[in-house]
């Protein structure tokens, strides 16, 4: 059964044993994510290339599907279901984002409809006629589709795990792998992720050199926890 405590231990134990079989595609992971954050542009695209390779070592290491190459760098098959994997599970979030987005209009519109002032022709009408109930309930509707978006996101994390476990890519399919411990499973993953999210928003601070020190926490901490966590849940799910 998946328990929160017992999933963290498995990713940090992983911890060591992914740098010591990927050490080349992390560090290629933190060099190219810190550059990315860096100066942006097609950097980008290059640090998505790097940690798509990592990945790829790291879940063969994790889910034992055969040895990385030299230092984690290789290209296969592994890979190409990866990045076939991140496609269709960004195309899945990004049509829920739309529909949220729809939701959040909707219940901005309805809101301030109420308000004194409102005139529906008049867009620049909309924000001053929403008084303090209006963005509590706003605030609301905002926190709930944000959980249905994390929760849906987290149902389908499990999708590279049994896409590269079984024989078909699979997305929405792997819903079910993670029944009765999406929540639990969650909170791993924001407590996984904790020291990213702290470190993008120390660089929104504008914090000298966090751009690397992101680098080093996405590639050099986070992939690899993650992917052990991952592993973890999936063993613990199938």
């Amino acid at each position: 059964m998946f328990e929160t405590g017992s999933a963290l231990a498995a990713a940090a134990r992983f911890a060591p044993a992914a740098w010591k079989g990927c050490w080349a595609a992390l560090a290629l992971a933190v060099a190219a994510s810190a550059l990315a954050l860096r100066f942006g542009g097609a950097l980008a695209l290059v640090a998505l290339i790097a940690l798509l390779v990592a990945r790829g070592g790291l879940l063969r290491l994790a889910l034992d599907l055969g040895r990385p190459g030299p230092g984690g760098l290789q290209v296969g098959r592994v890979e190409r279901r990866l990045a076939a994997v991140w496609l269709l599970t960004t195309l899945f979030m990004a049509i829920l984002a739309a529909l949220a987005f729809v939701v959040l209009i909707s219940a901005a519109y309805a809101v301030a409809s109420a308000g004194p002032g409102f005139d529906a022709r008049q867009v620049l009408t909309w924000a001053p006629a929403i008084d303090t109930r209006g963005r509590l309930v706003l605030a609301a509707v905002a926190a709930g589709v944000g959980l249905v978006m994390a929760w849906a996101w987290t149902r389908t994390s499990l999708a590279e795990a049994a896409s590269l476990a079984g024989e078909r890519i699979e997305v929405l399919s792997s819903w079910k792998a993670t029944s009765g411990i999406a929540w639990r499973l969650l909170l791993a993953q924001l407590i996984v992720a904790a020291p990213l999210l702290l470190g993008s928003f120390a660089s929104r601070l504008g914090v000298w050199g966090m751009p690397l020190i992101e680098g080093a926490i996405l590639g050099g901490l986070w992939l690899p926890m993650s992917a052990g966590l991952m592993a973890y849940a999936w063993r613990t799910a199938a």
